[in-house]
């Protein structure tokens, strides 16, 4: 592209490849054909695939505004929480009885239409990534809005079996003047003989709170609301009745933007205090802080890095910068271990909104390469 050369690792499987050639007809259009040690192979690309970058990519008209998207591994599906202009819908009526001023602006909100008399519908959908297909939605609440997405593995407390669901954090904000409400929803994703894959409502929670992140930790369910991290236990009864308890909770600074978890370790990150490095011990159900960084920053995506045996941090802040931090305890500098060791920090110029992590593969010669240097002349 542009008189530059992009690599992309082989999605086929091609080992041993001692002959290739382009192959395009009506019946396989952009193909190609490779001799390998394992005989001829005919393949082709996927159709309407962009190669010219660094990742392939596919563009794909959804109709909608995307707010978030999770992998559903055991159905391999993509789960896509997705705002729509639709009809308009009236606000549920409100529960129990409430100031003067603040009635007002719930009844005020749920009149509130777009110009052409619809209004903004949030929804959760099932795609396929085969044939990009939705093969199941479930529409929100009027005015109630989807913050985010994942898929989490969740130990039921009765039977002692772990269960995969996919968790939903929503939100329902109708004015200044009304307090903020949100709702957990766990969605039990199933096959069904006469269409396939589909999704069951399985319990939802409300909580005095948006829901602004949402994982898992040790079986447990993970959630913030505001400056509030919390555990979450899962419990069924009789008749296929669910039960969701807390168990333990943790005050950040003031507003929890990123959540992010490997083992029983936890990464927060932070709308004005940077990051914190927190650990679940299940004995007690406490959420104990290890580390944090001092420093002031405002998070918009932080992860973890795995190195080996090695667990790092990276984060990216308002200003357009990424950062990366160690936990050494045993560093004279980190204050007996409570302050994070910052280990460099790299001004990217542009926002960053969302971090991922990806296992890079690399061979013992170039991985001996890397680590040692290039030999002394």
């Amino acid at each position: 592209n542009r008189g530059s050369v992009h690599v992309h690792e082989s999605a086929y499987g091609l080992l041993g490849v001692s002959g290739f050639a382009p192959f395009n007809n009506e019946n396989c259009p952009h193909g190609f054909l490779a001799a390998t040690k394992d005989g001829m192979v005919i393949a082709n690309f996927a159709p309407r695939m962009k190669l010219d970058a660094q990742w392939p990519r596919r563009k794909l008209g959804i109709k909608s505004v995307p707010i978030d998207c999770a992998y559903y591994p055991e159905a391999k599906l993509l789960a896509l929480t997705v705002a729509a202009p639709g009809p308009r819908r009236d606000f549920l009526p409100e529960d129990g009885e409430s100031e003067a001023q603040a009635a007002y602006s719930y009844a005020l909100a749920g009149r509130e239409v777009l110009h052409d008399g619809r209004m903004d519908s949030h929804e959760v959908r099932l795609v396929s990534p085969r044939t990009w297909k939705v093969v199941w939605t479930h529409q929100l609440l009027p005015g109630e809005r989807s913050l985010c997405v994942t898929a989490v593995h969740l130990k039921d407390q009765t039977s002692d079996a772990t269960i995969p669901l996919l968790a939903v954090g929503t939100s329902f904000a109708a004015s200044e003047d009304y307090p903020c409400s949100g709702r957990v929803i766990l969605i039990e994703v199933s096959k069904r003989d006469d269409v396939g894959w589909g999704g069951n409502l399985l319990f939802q929670r409300e909580f005095k709170g948006p829901i602004t992140n949402i994982s898992s930790v040790e079986g447990y369910l993970l959630l913030s609301t505001g400056n509030r991290l919390e555990t979450c236990i899962l419990k069924s009864g009789a008749q296929d009745k669910w039960t969701l308890q807390r168990s333990a909770f943790h005050e950040g600074p003031s507003l929890i933007t990123s959540l992010n978890v490997v083992k029983n370790f936890i990464l927060v990150g932070d709308a004005q205090h940077s990051v914190e490095f927190l650990r679940y011990k299940d004995q007690g159900k406490q959420i104990m802080p290890l580390a944090k960084d001092f420093g002031q920053a405002c998070v918009r995506a932080c992860q973890f890095v795995i190195a080996g045996s090695s667990l790092h941090i990276a984060m990216a802040d308002g200003e357009g910068n990424v950062r990366a931090f160690t936990y050494s305890p045993n560093d004279p500098k980190s204050w007996k271990g409570q302050k994070l060791d910052n280990w460099g920090a790299l001004h990217v110029g542009k926002g960053i909104s969302h971090m991922a992590r990806v296992s890079m593969r690399y061979a013992a010669d170039q991985a001996a390469a890397v680590s040692t240097g290039p030999p002394a002349p």
